[in-house]
């Protein structure tokens, strides 16, 4: 940053691996708040998908979504090749890189943000040569990638113990931040459904394939016997393992459950807001998570948590959520049956989970963002230590 004051910087936010779901919601939160955290700076967001762009646009905000960047391949070659004339030129003091991988080509100070554990972490189902072969060339661009970026940002310490067991990570590039959930989640904290006025489901929630463990979920339901009579299991969130779906409906075939248990598909933002304001508490089953955005999502909005006590879950939901005593459906169920048998403790842990939630609120990140991005900057900070904490 030779030429522009260090008070009024460019920074560009890298979105262009945003394609779908969290991802997209993600970016466009982020840009959002930091554009109001730190109203002097410009914002050069980059991103493949109109939904990873604020709308409307903040004033110090200059969207860019380049039509060549359609595809994994023509998405890495514009940021390989393009991006780097365009910061140039720009003169960008630092980027934000959301798909975690460094633009080699570019000498500008870069952190990467690393949301996705599968690329340092041993598969747990079988994939086919496409995804594997895709999956490994991630790994050795990862690897590449750590020493040369001036920070790794991971969404929790777990995500970062973990990364340090395959990946030699230097210690002093390491960053600790979450991710935010967007405001409309806290639409009915002021006021959420008691337990007396909600509808007769458990939710799950996520993309259906086996990292998210969905069978626990559904063998949860069934050891509920008859303290589960009437209550019905949704799950919300597309199917990206047929096969894995197969086994699951199987096994809801199995255990007698097949009136019980729904398949939403995808869901919109404003339905999956009634879904988390409506119903009896929320499982989360997965094995691995970098962060667990689906919990704060269902805390902010009124919904207890239930939850196996795995990867970054415990850290990041804290007292906020109920645990099992191990990762199973019978203990789930037991959880379960404890919360729904005492509507105080129910609603202790509602009011537990609408606190904890509010750690999570987009400003609140976008502040630890931005003392992140202004060391690599070079701009003083105001205070010692991180803007916030998980713990």
């Amino acid at each position: 940053m030779a030429s522009r004051p260090l008070t009024n910087p460019i920074v560009a936010i890298d979105a262009l691996s945003a394609i779908s779901g969290g991802g997209l919601s993600v970016a466009r939160g982020l840009c959002e708040s930091l554009a109001v955290a730190r109203p002097t700076w410009t914002l050069l967001m980059i991103a493949s998908h109109d939904d990873a762009l604020p709308s409307p646009s903040p004033a110090n905000v200059e969207p860019m979504r380049p039509a060549s960047a359609q595809s994994t391949l023509r998405r890495w070659r514009f940021e390989q090749v393009a991006l780097p004339r365009v910061f140039s030129r720009r003169d960008v003091g630092a980027v934000l890189l959301l798909g975690g991988f460094k633009i080699f080509a570019s000498d500008c100070p870069q952190a990467a943000v690393w949301q996705n554990a599968h690329i340092w972490t041993p598969t747990v189902a079988s994939h086919g040569w496409k995804l594997s072969a895709y999956i490994a060339l991630q790994k050795i661009v990862m690897r590449a990638t750590v020493s040369r970026v001036g920070r790794n940002v991971f969404l929790s310490a777990d995500s970062a113990d973990r990364c340090r067991r395959s990946i030699d990570l230097p210690e002093t590039s390491v960053e600790i931040a979450p991710i935010g959930i967007d405001a409309r989640f806290y639409s009915n904290t002021a006021l959420p459904r008691p337990f007396a006025d909600r509808d007769p489901y458990l939710l799950a929630v996520g993309d259906v394939y086996a990292h998210k463990r969905f069978e626990l979920a559904i063998e949860a339901l069934a050891a509920l016997g008859d303290r589960g009579a009437g209550i019905e299991l949704r799950i919300a969130g597309r199917i990206l393992d047929p096969p894995y779906h197969a086994r699951l409906v199987d096994r809801i075939e199995q255990s007698g459950l097949h009136e019980r248990v729904r398949f939403l598909g995808h869901v919109p933002r404003e339905r999956l807001i009634e879904l988390y304001g409506s119903g009896l508490a929320l499982i989360t089953s997965s094995r691995l998570e970098t962060f667990g955005l689906t919990p704060i999502e269902a805390m902010a909005c009124g919904l207890p948590v239930v939850a196996c006590a795995e990867s970054a879950v415990p850290e990041v939901c804290g007292d906020g959520a109920d645990y099992a005593s191990e990762a199973t459906g019978v203990a789930l169920a037991q959880q379960l049956e404890r919360l729904l048998s005492n509507p105080a403790d129910w609603q202790d842990l509602q009011r537990r989970g609408l606190e904890r939630s509010r750690r999570f609120a987009w400003p609140v990140v976008a502040e630890r963002y931005a003392r992140i991005l202004e060391s690599l900057i070079g701009i003083p900070s105001p205070e010692k230590g991180d803007a916030m904490s998980n713990r």
